[in-house]
């Protein structure tokens, strides 16, 4: 090829130089050695988006496919802006326009401005660009739009009663980053007030250790005309734990939240009202083929129950064992674990030779309030 030929067509030599420039780059930074950029914090999501390839930036406000331009490599997208790397300097201020692939196939013209130009390396710039008018990262990325869904219905005030106060201050830079406005108290007493005075949509509780205090709170809040769903976060958490929480009407028990989306997959299903006014609901309840097995089986348990009170007050360990066995394999295998795990503990009372009674009435009690809490849930789903 002669001299003449290779300088004919200097776009597909800036072409080729910015892909090999930008796939070193891409290289190292997904070996875990990225290039130092004066952005590395930013409020709003920002997504990769290399593989949107390059692109032809314009000088100027109007851009079609034949506008004479600049090659650049796409490097990351938000709502607000986009990265590009390119081979030259481009002048804060300049006012560009941008044909963007659509993940349908088509080229959408944007306009923004040039914010900044960052020198990387081997004549490699960073030239970040502010949109003229937000967009949809969406319509580009597929990541993009499944954060968006993500992150959809998390809205709404939201109590968090806890009497730790860095508790309290986490929870707000959590709820603030995912969009929920938090009321935040210290006591029960405070709680009450703030449910009086705001429209509270759903609480948290975190406890800590005093789990009694949290079923007489939730309690307290619904004296008081509390109607929203509410659930109980726990450092340390056990079964029985969980039982109780439920049997007093917390719509569930998790972890506490460190990140943001662990925050943001507690409040949502609170918030867009999944989680309803509390109870245990069998988690195969969303099989509609096996709702009247399980409809069946907790409409079951009132009897289960007088007959293992009976069978514990005339001392029969075999006849409360066998019940006991029944009552917690039957709860596995309708999704009801709480009730599961209060079944075992019966059984490990009544097995042995040397079996002690005396815990069962006690137990029984605690697996009736379970059981209400079953048939709550599925009346409040209309399956009563």
């Amino acid at each position: 090829m002669s001299s003449k030929n290779r300088s004919a067509n200097p776009d597909s030599r800036s072409a080729e130089r910015i892909r090999r420039a930008s796939l070193e780059l891409f290289e190292e930074q997904t070996a875990s050695t990225p290039v130092p950029k004066s952005h590395e914090k930013r409020a709003e999501a920002r997504f990769s988006a290399y593989d949107l390839g390059q692109v032809r930036l314009v000088h100027g406000t109007t851009w079609s496919s034949d506008s004479p331009g600049i090659v650049v490599q796409v490097r990351d997208l938000s709502r607000h802006g986009l990265g590009v790397l390119h081979l030259n300097f481009v002048h804060v201020g300049t006012e560009m326009s941008v044909g963007l692939p659509t993940r349908s196939g088509g080229v959408e013209p944007v306009t923004a401005k040039v914010m900044r130009c960052v020198y990387l390396r081997k004549g490699l710039h960073e030239v970040g660009l502010k949109f003229d008018e937000p967009l949809d990262p969406g319509r580009f990325l597929v990541e993009a739009e499944k954060a968006s869904a993500d992150a959809e219905g998390v809205s709404g005030k939201v109590l968090w009663l806890c009497e730790n106060r860095e508790s309290r201050a986490s929870a707000r830079a959590l709820m603030e980053r995912v969009g929920a406005d938090l009321v935040a108290a210290a006591e029960v007493d405070d709680a009450v007030e703030r449910c009086r005075d705001v429209a509270i949509d759903a609480a948290v509780f975190d406890p800590g250790a005093d789990l009694d205090g949290a079923c007489a709170g939730l309690k307290a809040l619904r004296d008081a005309g509390f109607g929203g769903a509410a659930s109980a976060v726990l450092d340390v958490s056990f079964p029985e734990d969980e039982a109780k929480l439920l049997a007093a009407g917390f719509a569930g028990v998790s972890e506490r939240p460190t990140t943001e989306a662990q925050m943001r997959d507690l409040l949502k299903d609170l918030l867009s009202g999944e989680g309803g006014g509390g109870g245990l609901l069998s988690t195969l309840w969303g099989d509609e083929s096996l709702r009247p097995a399980v409809k069946e089986f907790v409409d079951s348990l009132s009897g289960r129950l007088d007959l293992m009170r009976m069978a514990a007050s005339g001392s029969e360990s075999a006849e409360v064992l066998q019940l006991a066995v029944d009552l917690t394999r039957s709860a596995a295998s309708m999704g009801l674990a709480p009730l599961a795990e209060a079944g075992k503990r019966v059984v490990s009372l009544a097995r042995g030779e040397d079996a002690d009674l005396s815990g069962v009435t006690q137990e029984v009690d605690a697996i009736a309030a379970l059981a209400d809490s079953a048939r709550a849930a599925i009346q409040s789903e209309g399956g009563a």
